[in-house]
C-alpha cells in the first residue's frame, strides 16, 4: 500500500502532463511495461492497471476491466486493490451493488493493514442487517484462510 499512492501520483502526473503537452504517444512507453508486469503476475502492476482502467488514466475508463485487474491483484495480497474492490461493490461499479461483498473486501483490506478500510467497513455496516454482517465476516474469514494458506 505504501508504494501504491506514489505510483498513482506519478501516473497521474505523467498523463496529465502528456495531455497538456500533446504528447499522448509517449503514454504507450509507460503503459506497455506496466501491462507486461501485470500480465506476469506483479500484484502492484495489476493494481496499477486496475487504477488506470478505473479512472481512465492512459487507458479508456472501463470498470469491468478494472474489476478484473483489482481481483487479480487482491488475490496476490495487494491491499489497495482489496479496498478498491470494497468501493466498487459499495458503489455498484461494474457489479450490482452488494453491501455484503463491499463489507467483505473492506474487512480483508483492514485485516491486511489498509489504514482506512476499517472506517469504510463501518460505514457499510451501518446500512446492513446483522445477518448480512455475519455473512460478510464469514466470507472474509474464508477468503483470508484460502489465500493466506
Amino acid at each position: 500500500m505504501k508504494y501504491m499512492i506514489p505510483i498513482i501520483i506519478i501516473v497521474v502526473a505523467f498523463f496529465e502532463g502528456s495531455v497538456r503537452l500533446g504528447a499522448n504517444d509517449g503514454a504507450n512507453d509507460f503503459i506497455a511495461p506496466v501491462l507486461a508486469a501485470a500480465n506476469n503476475g506483479n500484484a502492484t502492476a495489476q493494481a496499477l492497471v486496475g487504477t488506470m482502467y478505473y479512472y481512465g488514466y492512459g487507458l479508456n475508463q472501463d470498470y469491468k476491466k478494472a474489476l478484473l485487474w483489482y481481483k487479480l491483484a487482491a488475490e496476490l495480497g495487494e491491499v489497495s486493490a482489496q479496498a478498491t474492490l470494497g468501493r466498487m461493490y459499495y458503489l455498484g461499479h461494474a457489479v450490482r451493488q452488494d453491501l455484503v461483498q463491499a463489507h467483505k473486501w473492506y474487512d480483508i483490506a483492514s485485516v491486511n493493514g489498509h489504514e482506512d478500510a476499517g472506517s469504510y467497513r463501518h460505514r457499510v455496516s451501518e446500512k446492513m442487517s446483522h445477518d448480512q454482517i455475519i455473512e460478510a465476516q464469514e466470507l472474509a474469514a474464508s477468503w483470508i484462510y484460502k489465500f493466506k494458506n
